[in-house]
């Protein structure tokens, strides 16, 4: 049966707000993550993830583990992403730089892809002309050194904004979760929380699946395979420690 609801069009969705011109130095002191959603995360939420993510999560087994757990049901990627993954994920040559990424790249495939943990969003539904809208607005962001930039990477970042945006247009609440600092400002332009792998320890944390230690520690795995934005990497585990005991209800108040 044909759904009778009228399906979300650009003309119903967030308008675009315009990014502001910077210079590369400016460029490379800004991000776009979200800082209305609390350090437990949104449960209610859709997580759909970038690459980077992916492999940061899955560059520890132990991280891997407690990350499916605490977003079993909820776990996206869009086709592009999943597609870069399956790149990522070729046979390296002996003294390949990218050995550590290869082998994140594999275990995502097999830990969290083939058993259904992380599901496909193929983009049946997507909106071509909000999509070029997106990716017009990728291409168009300054080069920073040390940060890849390939088409495929450009199409999985776009693909899984403008899925949030028409998700979040029609009531499904999701939150795109990316290591990448074009990415997050352009989602916070759309209006599209984003959040990064820090943000992933800091919510496994409050979960009570790892403590702060445990969790700098997984910061430092993941981000020997993708990196994230210097100003957003924690300095201690103090930084990703939850202090349940007197700041929970202050985060419920502020956030809820």
């Amino acid at each position: 049966m044909t759904d009778p609801r009228p399906r979300a069009t650009p003309l119903v969705m967030n308008r675009r707000r315009s990014i502001p011109s910077f210079s590369e130095q400016q460029f490379a002191r800004s991000v776009g993550f979200a800082r209305d959603v609390p350090p437990r995360g949104r449960p209610d939420a859709l997580a759909y993830m970038d690459t980077g993510v992916l492999l940061a999560v899955a560059a520890s087994p132990e991280c891997l583990e407690v990350f499916c757990s605490h977003y079993q049901g909820r776990l996206f990627a869009v086709q592009t992403v999943i597609e870069e993954v399956r790149r990522k994920a070729q046979p390296a040559a002996p003294g390949d730089p990218e050995r550590l990424v290869r082998i994140a790249a594999r275990l995502v495939l097999a830990r969290m892809l083939i058993p259904g943990i992380l599901q496909a969003d193929g983009g049946a539904n997507l909106n071509a002309e909000l999509y070029d809208s997106v990716m017009l607005q990728l291409s168009k962001m300054p080069d920073v050194a040390n940060e890849t930039h390939h088409a495929l990477k450009n199409a999985g970042e776009a693909m899984s904004i403008t899925a949030c945006i028409q998700n979040n247009a029609e009531g499904k609440k999701s939150i795109f979760f990316t290591n990448d600092r074009s990415a997050s400002l352009v989602a916070q332009a759309r209006e599209v929380a984003a959040r990064n792998f820090r943000h992933v320890l800091r919510e496994l944390v409050c979960a009570g699946q790892v403590d702060e230690t445990k969790a700098f520690q997984l910061f430092s795995d993941g981000y020997q395979v993708s990196k994230v934005p210097a100003q957003e990497c924690p300095e201690s585990a103090q930084e990703l420690a939850c202090h349940k005991a007197d700041v929970c209800a202050v985060c419920s108040s502020r956030f809820d």
